[in-house]
């Protein structure tokens, strides 16, 4: 192959082959950059091709209207309400299930009601296995397919629920996935969990029987025609069923399933932006040291080239191949590892998103992105040392450069520092003043190394900090109990007289409209006890808070959304019941990880909708011993529609967040380890190369390897050790960004780093710089002093 190629090209192929070292490790920095951007970018372009085939072809809804019960005349009258393009009624319920392998009793679940003789119109299901429910049969039911794997059920199988008070043998005749369940999660929670939340499907008939409806509904989903508008259309069906416990229309953008899916979508974006650029950034700086280095030592050759006629030009494109073929091989490396780990990425969403297939396809775009991006980071990292060719003259190139002059380096702060210290420290604070700059930036990409681990590490003290303050102080109960509509104070002295029960503490949700100015927010308010102990509200100290009788407070998100301080008015909207306005003071903002909602003062939550003491749940602490019972006595109360395991729902959430940050937490650490070790190690060669002369002139005037070892090692050390402040900042900044960019209305993740994060970021470099310095002993050891000594420089 070499006979084929101009001289040029034969000498750039030798070079790399030569500096195969270092070579390998710029590319493995830029390699990086790239598998994390066709990681991600990919994972975005599956993830968004599978939701919207997904959703045309199984006609996933634009909006979703419940109310309390409505005659199905009116499904009528909605349909033809101007933009709408379709509309259905359908009957939308909660249950209890008691799982026939002895599991956790009390499951939450949702049934959902499907058309007797035809296909839904909209959220349709796809059908993985067994038939639809026989129109002559009301027990027939279809059960989503991952709580049905989760706890070994399958077609022919019985499923015992509760349905307002009443048992039910359920008889699962299919398994199906739903778009409208693509992220199926346990109300109130934050990650899906096949083992706990139950969706069902039954005939229309066997539910309006199950829910009194006969001749009702009390949900529509609807599609909208291409030429719709959406605000005018949810105005339109808010006001047909205001009138029969009409509550705010849900968006399709709102639908919780939905809105996980599209945050998720969003952060990768987000993330694929970023970070790719900080590899690449370093991998520039690689670069534009090993160039420099290279045209420096190739001063004369390249003096020679000029002078039997090669141009400018020539010597241009030769560089610059030179760092392209670096480029190159970053790249192509960069391709496969990222298509590789995008599969296990797919793998990892399969678990949280049920789609009927997800398959890695992450298009050109990713691919040819990152080549373009990666090349043009390589030409800007030696566009200095191409600048350098052009300048040198053939008869000044052709003489070696002239040796550094030391003495305007006495006054520097370098200087200053190297006065009273021994022989080999002052040769290496000498070096690291000639070089200023490149030590410098050196520094910077230990310490973006540092950072990088330190970021990617802090996602556990977040998660941690979120799981102690959330389940440790906010929300102490070990029962959730929500009811299927809101009941008098009553049903409170019936829960506490459940054996078992040791406490139980109301609390109110209604559904309203909040606007300060022109920010208007569709969130929940949730009226609490004074002085409640089961679930608390803190400030951003971790004081906490009470409720104020005349006033609302908003959580942290959501004062963020509206813009909103102690002190600012708000329009507060129910849009539920008797539907009123009234304007309240924030009087404070608390701290809330989940969600986004505000809080009131139960009674006073009751005043503003003039109604009486009325509950929409209760908070238990109960006996752990007799748990178990006293869920299957609320699992038999007509009134109760979920009962949530506080234990279950906090264990959950810590296995998924395990799975997921262990296996980011893993790449993280291998890339950042790659980029710390190929910066030492590049730095380690250059020097090398630059002080190769005076390395062996020490050997042969009698230094000893550790005495030469100590001079080579040290500034790199030195580097390192400067290095450890600033990646512990950049790592606080990193982590700050990333936590900033995943925190959204679903849920806030604050930025908490803890000692051992630091320490593992900073035993992360120790060990590249161990490792890089291992390589340099062992070169020095087996360094030709004669040939060395030989050459002209």
């Amino acid at each position: 192959m070499m006979r084929f190629l101009a001289i040029l090209d034969r000498k750039i192929l030798r070079r790399l082959w030569q500096l195969r070292g270092q070579v390998v490790a710029i590319a493995l920095v830029i390699a990086c950059g790239v598998a994390v951007f066709v990681m991600m970018r990919g994972a975005v372009h599956t993830l968004d091709l599978t939701r919207n085939a997904y959703y045309e072809r199984y006609r996933f809804a634009d909006l979703f209207v419940p109310m309390t019960r409505a005659p199905n005349y009116l499904a009528d009258q909605a349909a033809l309400l101007d933009g709408v393009a379709t509309a259905e009624s359908r009957i939308h319920g909660s249950l209890l299930v008691d799982l026939p392998d002895g599991g956790l009793p009390g499951l939450s679940g949702t049934v959902l009601s499907v058309p007797v003789h035809s296909r839904p119109a909209l959220n349709d299901l796809y059908l993985t296995s067994g038939r639809w429910p026989d129109p002559d049969r009301t027990d027939d039911a279809i059960l989503l397919q991952g709580f049905a794997l989760a706890h070994n059920l399958r077609p022919g199988d019985y499923l015992s629920v509760t349905m307002k008070g009443k048992r039910r043998d359920l008889h699962i005749v299919g398994l199906a996935l739903s778009p409208e369940f693509v992220y199926p999660i346990p109300p109130g929670e934050l990650v899906p969990d096949n083992s706990r939340f139950a969706v069902v499907w039954m005939g229309r008939k066997a539910l309006e029987n199950a829910y009194g409806l006969e001749g009702a509904f009390n949900e529509l989903v609807v599609d909208l025609s291409w030429h719709a508008n959406e605000d005018s259309v949810v105005t339109a069906l808010d006001n047909l069923f205001a009138d029969y416990g009409g509550q705010k229309t849900i968006r399709r953008k709102d639908q919780i399933s939905n809105r996980f899916l599209s945050n998720e979508i969003d952060q990768l974006k987000l993330l694929s932006r970023i970070v790719p650029l900080i590899f690449l950034a370093v991998a520039s700086f690689l670069l534009n040291v090993a160039i420099m280095r290279m045209v420096q030592a190739e001063r004369v050759q390249i003096g020679l080239l000029k002078a039997v006629g090669y141009s400018n030009l020539n010597l241009l494109l030769h560089y610059l191949k030179t760092a392209l073929g670096i480029v190159a091989l970053g790249v192509f490396i960069g391709w496969f590892a990222g298509t590789w780990m995008g599969r296990g990425l797919a793998e990892m969403y399969a678990d949280f998103f049920t789609f009927p297939l997800l398959i890695f396809k992450p298009g050109l775009f990713p691919y040819v992105t990152s080549a373009l991006v990666s090349s043009l980071a390589g030409i800007l990292g030696v566009l200095a040392a191409l600048i350098r060719v052009v300048r040198l003259r053939p008869a000044e190139a052709m003489h070696p450069a002239p040796p550094t002059d030391y003495q305007r380096m006495n006054g520097s702060l370098t200087g200053m520092l190297s006065r009273g210290v021994d022989q080999p420290t002052r040769m290496i604070l000498r070096h690291l003043g000639r070089w200023p700059l490149r030590a410098a930036i050196a520094c910077l990409g230990i310490g973006l190394a540092m950072g990088i681990r330190v970021a990617s590490q802090s996602s556990w003290d977040s998660i941690d900090h979120v799981m102690a303050v959330t389940y440790g102080h906010l929300t102490r109960q070990d029962l959730t109990v929500t009811f299927v509509d809101p009941q008098g104070s009553r049903i409170l002295y019936e829960l506490r007289t459940i054996p078992g029960v040791v406490a139980a503490e109301p609390y109110r949700v209604a559904s309203t409209r909040i606007a300060h100015g022109a920010i208007e927010r569709q969130e929940g308010i949730i009226g609490v006890m004074e002085y409640s102990d089961l679930s608390r509200l803190m400030n951003g100290r971790e004081e906490i808070v009470q409720p104020p009788p005349d006033g609302i407070v908003l959580s942290d998100a959501l004062a963020n959304d509206l813009n909103a301080k102690p002190g600012d008015l708000l329009t507060v909207s129910i849009t539920e019941g008797k539907r009123v306005t009234a304007t309240l003071p924030v009087t404070s903002v608390s701290t809330a990880y989940f969600g986004a909602p505000a809080f009131m003062e139960l009674s006073a939550l009751d005043r503003l909708m003039e109604e009486g003491p009325r509950v929409s749940g209760a908070y238990l602490a109960v006996d752990r011993g007799r748990r178990d019972e006293i869920v299957d006595k609320l699992a038999d109360m007509p009134t109760v529609a979920t009962v949530t395991i506080q234990q279950a729902a906090r264990n959950s959430l810590q296995e998924q967040m395990d799975e997921f940050l262990g296996t980011m937490t893993f790449f993280n650490t291998v890339f950042a380890s790659l980029i710390a070790i190929g910066v030492v190690y590049n730095s380690i060669r250059v020097t090398l190369a630059e002080r190769g002369r005076e390395i062996a002139s020490l050997r042969v005037l009698g230094f000893t390897k550790g005495e030469v070892s100590y001079i080579l090692l040290g500034e790199v050390a030195l580097l390192a050790f400067a290095a450890l402040p600033l990646g512990a900042a950049i790592g606080y900044g990193l982590a700050w960004f990333i936590m900033t960019s995943l925190s959204s209305d679903l849920f806030t993740m604050p930025t908490v780093i803890s000692v051992v994060t630091y320490g593992i970021g900073a035993l992360t470099i120790t060990i590249a710089v161990i490792l890089s310095g291992a390589w340099a002993i062992r070169a020095i050891g087996t360094l030709d002093l004669i040939a060395v000594l030989k050459t002209r420089e």
